[in-house]
């Protein structure tokens, strides 16, 4: 089988990559080059491919370092709002406790006029 280098990518396929096929067909054909055609890349050419790879790579891991930090601040901020939110909550709560022990002890009657003589010689 002839070994092929694409030079336009299609689906599961990248700029670069080496296929073998037998035949190559008519809408592939555009798309690949014989690897016998291929000039090697020179050693300068080499270097700077290194080089840009590098500093991706390098790049990469200022993001990723980046990210991380945001993350973490993130989840501090949220930790902090989520405190905030819980002692408001406990605090109206034990307000409203304390106003309902408060109402305890005053009774009412369940009939606005139950204690009045009105009613009672009905």
């Amino acid at each position: 089988m002839a070994k092929y280098q694409v030079v336009r990518a299609w689906h599961g396929v990248i700029v670069g990559q080496v296929v073998e096929m037998e035949k190559v067909h008519p809408s592939l054909k555009a798309n690949v080059i014989p690897l016998t055609q291929v000039a090697p890349a020179s050693d300068e050419a080499g270097d700077l491919l290194k080089q840009a790879q590098a500093e991706i790579d390098a790049m990469r891991e200022r993001a990723q370092a980046e990210l991380a930090q945001r993350v973490e601040e993130a989840k501090q901020e949220a930790q902090a709002e989520a405190d905030r939110i819980i002692g408001e909550a406990t605090a109206e709560a034990e307000r409203i406790k304390q106003e309902a022990q408060q109402k305890a002890g005053e009774l009412t009657p369940a009939t606005p006029d139950a204690g009045s003589k009105q009613t009672k010689a009905k």
